[in-house]
């Protein structure tokens, strides 16, 4: 509309939403020497504020509401952009198996499950679980992301009656869905929560690290548990002459 150095003036000045006195002047005396009406500036200028006023107010409403978007239905308890389960009292806020990736893999899962049971078929062993799980695709949006790491969270902790490698292939697929859903997350007091989340999920002791985390851990704990006990007895028998 005018002369492009007073635009990029103009611009600047209402880069923050306000136009101080000083700001007005310089546009004015630039106004002046370009040989643009007074008045005709004046209401331009007004106008361009006006709408930059309004514009940053949606941007604030849009971002308030992400951040603190619903309350819990069970407390009251305002909840933030992160939280599927308020803090306040535990309540399951969005249904996570109705989230329709988690319902994916779950029937998946499912389906492979039975058909183990009903053909035994060797070719399914947890190997190919693994293989399922790792594959499977990390959804997009936030919501989806949260979902999936909620479900996900619980089985990629250690435990002893699941096998180490669908352990291990869960809890990769736990920190793909973190990742990427840090680069999602804006606020800094939900990056904390996630990431302090994420680290309880996949802390480890000695203990587990040991037994999960090498490959035929198992296997080599028992040969050199048999060495030890065999010697022991040759021991015994060398000693008491059996």
């Amino acid at each position: 509309m005018y002369n492009e150095e007073l635009e990029n003036l103009i611009e600047l000045a209402l880069a923050d939403g306000v136009l101080t006195e000083k700001e007005k002047a310089v546009l004015f005396k630039k106004a002046k020497i370009l040989g643009v009406d007074k008045d005709e500036f004046e209401m331009v200028l007004e106008g361009k504020l006006h709408l930059k006023q309004q514009e940053d107010t949606a941007k604030s409403k849009k971002t308030q509401k992400s951040e603190i978007a619903y309350k819990c239905p069970n407390c009251g308890e305002p909840l933030r952009s992160f939280e599927l389960i308020c803090s306040a009292c535990g309540q399951e806020i969005i249904g996570i198996n109705e989230n329709k990736y988690v319902k994916q893999l779950v029937d998946k899962l499912e389906k492979l499950s039975t058909s183990l049971d009903n053909e035994g078929d060797p070719k399914y062993d947890d190997d190919y679980i693994s293989r399922i799980i790792s594959n499977f695709p990390i959804p997009n949006t936030r919501e989806d992301l949260i979902s999936f790491l909620y479900f996900i969270g619980p089985k990629a902790k250690y435990h002893s009656s699941i096998d180490p490698g669908l352990i291990n292939a869960w809890r990769i697929k736990f920190e793909e869905v973190g990742y990427k859903l840090s680069f999602m997350i804006k606020d800094p007091k939900d990056k904390i929560q996630l990431e302090a989340y994420v680290n309880d999920i996949l802390k480890v002791n000695f203990f587990q690290r040991f037994w999960y985390g090498m490959p035929g851990t198992k296997l080599m704990l028992f040969i050199l548990l048999g060495i030890i006990l065999f010697f022991y007895l040759l021991h015994l028998t060398i000693k008491y002459n059996w």
